[in-house]
């Protein structure tokens, strides 16, 4: 438990901070290449704001710059580690309808300028009552691109037929055919072919390669360029990836975690207020209030009330009447209120005949 408080507190620190950032952009990244923008999203929130909140590096400013440091240094560890896979030639391939198999480019990557070929075997009879017409080759920057204005991607995009349709009408039985192309630009390359046939009813029907579904059903290849080559293509599309689908939740959710912020402190305050105003002591006085007696069982509770002061008492020079009690002076023989004699030691004495 010990060691368990001396890493929270290391990671709180200014060097734990730094280790901190580096660890979320690392995870981040690596969310990205292993679950896609949804592990991305999670990896995001969890160790940029909430085990930066748990050890208590919890200031906004922080979390803010954390989330700064996520957008822009994961996108290029991203890349960088995805790069690899990209020059890792993928199996042949067939169509839908399997009128066209084993389809392969090779070489799967070389230098720009190189001679790319592609072989496919067109398969006639392959569904009853068909009539194979010609086959198409697309090769493009964009992925499963089979035209030049794709929803997928931007316009103007590179994008060629390779060559004019080829003529398969006359094929009876299982034939190899090859596209022979050079490549001079260099870039990530998509590719996909197309085979028209015409049904039972004379409709004329589409078979295309069965390619990956996150390239937009295109098969990647060739790879025209070295290293810097595909990483350059990729790290655009990766900048606009962590911008748009982890930035965003990971500021809504530091908005959150602000506005939760400011309410707790306000709440804080407000009760802190509220125990000074209790523990002061009363105005116009240096000392406490007396606490309120309870009234007796049945009887109602008394009003709280100041202390009023005792009765100042007489004079020195003056005395009490012994008969009423009147307030006399010494040198008067006889009360003014009841005549009595003040000299009398009782009341019985008689008021003096005027």
């Amino acid at each position: 438990m010990a060691s368990f408080r001396t890493v929270k507190k290391f990671l709180n620190g200014r060097i734990g901070r730094i280790v901190l950032i580096a660890i979320a952009i690392l995870i981040t990244a690596a969310a990205l290449l292993v679950g896609g923008v949804l592990f991305g999203i999670v990896a995001g929130i969890l160790f940029g704001l909430g085990i930066p909140i748990w050890v208590g590096a919890s200031r906004p400013r922080y979390l803010a710059i954390v989330g700064i440091a996520i957008l822009l240094a994961a996108p290029p560890v991203w890349a960088a580690i995805e790069v690899p896979y990209y020059f890792a030639a993928p199996s042949p391939v067939n169509s839908t309808d399997n009128f066209l198999q084993n389809a392969t480019v090779s070489p799967y990557s070389a230098p720009a300028g190189s001679v790319f070929s592609w072989e496919v075997e067109v398969v006639p009879g392959a569904l009853r009552n068909t009539t194979l017409v010609n086959l198409t080759l697309y090769v493009s920057t964009c992925p499963g691109a089979t035209g030049t204005s794709d929803p997928n991607c931007g316009a103007g995009y590179a994008f060629n037929a390779y060559p004019s349709p080829k003529n398969v009408s006359s094929f009876t039985s299982e034939t190899t055919v090859w596209f022979n192309e050079t490549i001079s630009s260099a870039n990530i390359w998509y590719w996909q072919m197309g085979l028209y046939y015409r049904n039972s009813t004379h409709g004329l029907a589409y078979d295309s390669l069965v390619g990956d579904s996150s390239f937009y059903n295109g098969l990647i290849g060739p790879i025209a360029g070295d290293w810097t080559t595909v990483f350059a293509a990729l790290i655009g599309t990766f900048y606009i990836a962590v911008g748009l689908y982890v930035g965003i939740p990971f500021y809504i959710a530091l908005l959150v975690y602000v506005i939760y912020r400011m309410r707790r402190e306000k709440r804080q305050l407000a009760a802190a207020r509220a125990r000074a105003s209790s523990a002061a002591p009363e105005a116009g006085t240096g000392t406490r209030s007396r606490p309120v007696r309870r009234p007796p069982s049945g009887g109602a509770a008394p009003l709280p009330s100041t202390p009023t002061p005792a009765p100042a008492a007489p004079p020195a020079s003056e005395q009490a009447c012994p008969n009423c009690g009147a307030v006399v002076y010494p040198q008067e023989t006889f009360c003014w209120k009841c005549g009595a004699a003040l000299g009398a030691k009782d009341g019985s004495s008689s008021a003096p005949n005027g």
